[in-house]
């Protein structure tokens, strides 16, 4: 017996745990003695388990099932083992519970010495002082239960070297489980009543502290109970989804019905205590050591701060953008997309989550919150009760085509660009003021066009991409001495031409392409063009939306009812960049044939995409709009979202006369 064991089974160690087991009481368990029967010859017990336990002999006994009724709740199984394993157990908790203690989180605050509930109510209060107003009040699913047990005797392992502990504590997990007279192996799990869980399940989630301290979040846990203190929405947004990432390794998962996202604003509950604006309140918690609480804790608690954004430079040097538009890639996508590709799919709202059902059946399932808009291609359902949260979360809906043209976007009746609006109107009468948004713009889209043949052609030297950079720059000088939009619009299309020409070059033999054509597109080259421009201009609407402009009052497209000309326009800077450099990638993929389409010349859709190559498409669609970058002005990294959003912003504060000029964006 190694030295642990033989600690942990001396006279003064066994005493010790018997006289915990002795003050926490408890119910008999499988063989029916009591706390009271075991006292009775309290040293012979005593002695006959400890020579047992150190000759081999001892076998833990099966657990007592116990259900234990909760007002309002479903009742909680217990596990109750006999007096004698608690016995046992309990002085191997007394050894190992200091070393295990080692390596837990300050964030972490019960079944330890020196920690409380009033501690953890303290931290709570001590982060919502120093501004983290947001909160994640999380729930883990039938934690107890769930817990992957071989994963657990690992953690054991790695922090106790000891073979012989690691034995018996895997011998105790592993114990049946009596149930109405019926025995059953619990496959996963720990026992709720056996006394090593409380310090196994803090061990168990100790990584989830760290992953998330790590992150620079504040972290208040509880047992399984756990919150995430943020500055802002976005930040709490990112903290749950590190979260379910987390739990989602450990083998566990969020509950969703008792998982959301709130603030000290809205009010919520934790650990008894109900949190509503500077104000708390319990029924159950004595709260008022908290009035003298230590306003330095949080500093102990979680000592890595979250990044801040920075103020940096956009498409001009001498233009700022605001803080929530400089975020780098380390803060995730600045949008978060679904798509529903799948026909008959039905959508709806439960618990502030999105279903997915198709054909009666619950396909898939995802936190609302983490959506910012949703697009539906094709013949879909969604319920009102999702509409309306939608709105309530600002987040876009789009109806598109199967050929990815956007058909409709389910507006609100928001007028909080009313201004911005005001001036966009005024500014239609002012057309030299409009040409040269406009000229910017193509100029903008012939930079960006020239950048991706040059790009395209650093390893290759076809002549055809030399000819086409020349007529280009022409097209592009020409620009300068434009007079009128319509001239603007010719020198355009000609550009254009001669681009498509050359991005034919760029295509791998056996896609043979004779040109752009749209409105259907004919062939599959042109299908994946269509497709990928109406994800764009999806999203650039959205864009638009979300600065408060008024997508109808473009610049440089045709004003016709029904057509977000604004959306038309400030594409143009980003269609060479994202959408025709995705198609060249997907054509270069050997994986894209020509399979991938349905092709059908007497339909009213020559040529569209498979199913199975729109999911492709939008993937990696997702992956190059999120892509990062070096900004070509600021030096910063960001990506093309972020940028879009810039230029909305921008194109916005002209409208309003904040700036004097457009400055439309160009990568270099």
């Amino acid at each position: 017996m190694g030295p642990l064991l033989s600690q942990a089974f001396s006279d003064a160690n066994l005493l010790n745990a018997w006289h915990r087991v002795q003050e926490n009481d408890g119910v008999p368990g499988v063989d029916g003695e009591s706390i009271a029967d075991f006292a009775t010859k309290l040293l012979q017990n005593i002695a006959e388990l400890q020579q047992q336990a150190r000759d081999g002999s001892y076998g833990p006994s099966p657990l007592l099932r116990v259900w234990m009724e909760r007002p309002g709740k479903n009742p909680r199984g217990l596990a109750i083992p006999t007096v004698r394993d608690r016995l046992l157990q309990t002085a191997i908790a007394l050894v190992i519970g200091p070393i295990l203690d080692q390596h837990f989180e300050a964030c972490s605050f019960a079944y330890r010495p020196a920690h409380s509930i009033q501690m953890a109510l303290a931290a709570v209060l001590n982060h919502r002082d120093a501004g983290y107003q947001w909160v994640v009040d999380a729930d883990i699913y039938q934690f107890f239960d769930e817990i992957a047990q071989l994963r657990l005797l690992r953690k054991v392992k790695d922090a106790i070297p000891d073979y012989e502990v690691v034995r018996w504590i895997a011998r105790w997990m592993r114990a049946p489980i009596e149930d109405n007279h019926r025995l059953s192996i619990p496959r996963k799990g720990i026992a709720q009543g056996s006394p090593l869980s409380p310090i196994l399940a803090n061990l168990y989630l100790d990584e989830l502290d760290e992953r998330l301290l790590a992150a620079g979040y504040r972290v208040v846990r509880y047992a399984d109970d756990f919150i995430v203190l943020c500055r802002d929405r976005g930040e709490a947004e990112r903290a749950l989804h590190l979260s379910e990432d987390v739990l989602h390794l450990l083998q566990l998962r969020i509950q969703p019905e008792k998982t959301r996202i709130t603030n000290f604003h809205e009010g919520f509950q934790f650990l008894g205590v109900h949190f509503l604006n500077d104000a708390i309140e319990s029924d159950t918690v004595d709260l008022r050591n908290l009035l003298g609480r230590n306003a330095n804790a949080p500093d102990n608690l979680a000592a890595i701060t979250s990044p801040q954004s920075e103020e940096t430079n956009s498409a001009h040097a001498s233009r700022k953008l605001d803080a929530d538009t400089t975020s780098t890639h380390e803060h995730g996508p600045l949008e978060r997309t679904l798509y529903i590709t799948e026909q008959g799919a039905y959508l709806t709202l439960r618990n502030e989550r999105i279903v997915i059902r198709h054909d009666g059946a619950e396909n898939h399932s995802l936190p609302l919150h983490r959506v910012t808009q949703i697009i539906l291609q094709g013949n879909q359902l969604v319920s009102t009760a999702l509409l309306r949260a939608c709105r309530e979360n600002n987040a876009d809906v789009f109806l598109s085509s199967f050929t990815g043209a956007c058909e409709l976007r389910i507006d609100d009746l928001d007028a909080s660009g009313l201004d911005t609006w005001t001036a966009q109107v005024r500014l239609q009468e002012n057309t030299d003021f409009l040409l040269q948004i406009a000229k910017s713009i193509i100029k903008a889209k012939l930079t960006n066009s020239r950048y991706v043949l040059r790009n395209a052609n650093r390893h290759r030297e076809i002549p055809e991409l030399n000819d086409a950079l020349r007529l280009l720059d022409q097209h592009r000088e020409q620009i300068d001495t434009c007079k009128t939009l319509d001239k603007l619009r010719g020198i355009e299309g000609n550009a254009a031409r001669v681009y498509y020409q050359a991005f034919a070059e760029l295509l791998k033999p056996g896609w043979h392409w004779a040109g752009r054509n749209r409105r259907p597109p004919k062939d599959p080259i042109n299908a994946l063009l269509s497709y990928g421009y109406g994800l764009l201009y999806q999203n650039v609407l959205g864009t638009l939306r979300r600065t408060g402009l008024n997508p109808y009052l473009g610049v440089y497209h045709q004003l016709r009812p029904g057509h977000p000309a604004l959306a038309s326009d400030l594409m143009e800077e980003f269609r060479a960049l994202v959408v025709d450099r995705m198609v060249i990638k997907l054509l270069s993929d050997p994986k894209t044939t020509a399979a991938d389409f349905i092709m059908d010349p007497h339909s009213s859709l020559p040529c569209k995409l498979g199913t199975a190559l729109r999911k492709r498409c939008i993937q990696s669609f997702e992956e190059r709009i999120n892509s990062t970058f070096q900004h070509p002005i600021s030096g910063t990294q960001t990506d093309y979202r972020r940028a879009m959003l810039a230029q909305a912003k921008h194109f916005a504060q002209v409208m309003r006369g904040q700036e004097p000029r457009y400055f439309a964006f160009t990568i270099r």
